[in-house]
């Protein structure tokens, strides 16, 4: 392997100037280096990023909203999602195994897999919405995003 030269191209393009950047890399050591040049580059522009979401956020003052004449519109945001009380699946008969599943997947495929079950008899009718009643909110901090 170390005697062998392998040219690869890698092709980007960015979807809101549409500017294609290509680059040839000619060695593992290249890549590498390229590597290293990127990540700290993308470091460097999530920090601007935040830095000018701050001045966003600013702009915005007490609003929640404002609508760029471009039709990019600023607003704050809180995410808001369901988190399933251990207890509570425990009680309605989910074994451990189960409980696993329902608390790495997303909430949708959560109730999916809890309404199987009851479908099929392995838990009562009304188990996944006892579940849902019972369960956790969890919000993120407040945010303001552009779109």
């Amino acid at each position: 392997m170390e005697g062998e030269k392998k040219t690869i191209k890698v092709k980007v393009i960015n979807q809101l100037t549409g500017e294609i950047t290509e680059v040839e890399v000619q060695s593992a050591e290249q890549a590498k280096n390229l590597y290293i040049e990127l990540a700290a580059s993308v470091t460097a522009i999530n920090k601007a990023k935040t830095q000018l979401l701050g001045y966003l956020d600013d702009f915005l003052g007490s609003d929640e909203r404002y609508d760029f004449i471009d039709g990019k519109i600023l607003r704050r945001v809180q995410r808001t999602s369901l988190v399933y009380r251990v207890d509570s699946l425990r009680k309605y008969g989910l074994d451990q195994d189960q409980i696993d599943v329902v608390l790495k997947v997303d909430t949708k495929a959560a109730d999916a897999l809890i309404g199987e079950m009851q479908e099929c008899g392995e838990l009562p009718p009304g188990t996944l919405k006892k579940i849902r009643e019972e369960a956790d909110m969890k919000s993120t901090k407040p945010y303001v995003e552009v779109r």
